[in-house]
């Protein structure tokens, strides 16, 4: 349904480290190499075109503009989108929860304070990035640990503007007609810290609603590994 294909890869500055023989610069030049591979082999990626309805046993596909597509087999790769985390004063919007936000709007929190709540590779990697310009930056973590990448977690680790609070959540983002503050709930009770900007990593939630009911989901609504034959 986008204007071109590429996904969440197309907003991906980070160098891509993991993807076999395939290093690159950003996800966009990564998402170009695969792009000009698909060609190379006779694919086409029809952009701008929303799938409706997925009917997998009957192997059709309805787009939205009415039009059918039938197919012997079906690859899901429909991405996911932010978890939102539900708490008073959160908002799609930056500032209020939307994130990741620190490439693009880092320097103009210089000098104030910001809160970025998740203990995984993206909430790590933004803490590092705002603490380049921030005066401190608060990374409240739900569990007792930092997970993913050792080189993120030793921007976190290396840098005296970032204080990380393990076993805390965000219970509120306060303030009105801008960000003065967020609530948390930690180890010692409640407490109200003063912040320019609440930014959540909370990780992904699938886009998984065209298969709903058709195959097995996790807990998480992620497809769940399938056996050959399997729906």
């Amino acid at each position: 349904a986008e204007g071109r294909p590429g996904g969440q890869l197309l907003s991906n500055l980070t160098p891509i480290t993991d993807c076999p023989g395939l290093l690159s610069t950003t996800g966009e030049a990564l998402a170009g190499r695969l792009g000009d591979h698909l060609r190379e082999l006779g694919g086409v990626a029809q952009c701008n075109e929303q799938v409706s309805a997925l009917e997998l046993e009957q192997g059709v596909a309805t787009l939205s503009t009415g039009v059918s597509l039938g197919f012997r087999f079906a690859l899901l790769a429909t991405g996911a989108r932010r978890r939102t985390l539900g708490v008073p004063g959160e908002a799609p919007v930056l500032g209020r929860g939307l994130s990741p936000a620190a490439r693009r709007v880092g320097a103009s929190y210089a000098g104030q304070r910001v809160l970025v709540v998740g203990g995984g590779d993206v909430a790590m990697e933004e803490a590092a990035l705002f603490a380049e310009h921030c005066e401190r930056v608060i990374l409240a973590v739900r569990g007792t640990t930092l997970r993913g990448r050792a080189d993120f977690k030793a921007g976190v680790a290396n840098s005296p503007r970032v204080d990380v609070r393990y076993q805390t959540t965000l219970r509120s983002i306060d303030g009105f007609g801008r960000v003065e503050a967020a609530t948390l709930a930690g180890p010692q009770g409640l407490s109200t810290e003063p912040v320019s900007g609440v930014f959540v990593c909370a990780g992904l939630a699938p886009n998984s609603e065209l298969v709903k009911g058709q195959v097995a989901l996790d807990a998480g609504g992620f497809v769940r590994h399938l056996l050959h034959g399997q729906l």
